[in-house]
């Protein structure tokens, strides 16, 4: 949607200064389109997992990102989850 679009460019700027080191992203489009811009500006390639792949998502932070700043884009229901 244009709103979501508009808030995909808003994010980008507000991590404009921020380094990150790895983009997460479900394989659901919506949540593809909103790291996209973010994503296109770093030259990084989103790393897509299943919805439903929080534990996964969480391990891989740990274990391969470790120290990075990482930026992920899930649901609402698995954000609890992830951030814990």
């Amino acid at each position: 949607s244009p709103a979501g679009n508009e808030r995909a460019h808003d994010l980008a700027k507000r991590l404009s200064r921020v380094a990150l080191g790895r983009i997460y992203a479900t394989t659901k489009l919506r949540t593809q389109q909103t790291v996209a811009v973010v994503a296109e500006q770093r030259r990084l390639e989103p790393v897509l997992l299943d919805p439903g792949a929080t534990e996964e998502l969480v391990t891989r932070i740990r274990t391969e990102c470790a120290g990075m700043r990482v930026l992920v884009a899930g649901h609402s229901h698995t954000v609890p989850a992830i951030v814990l």
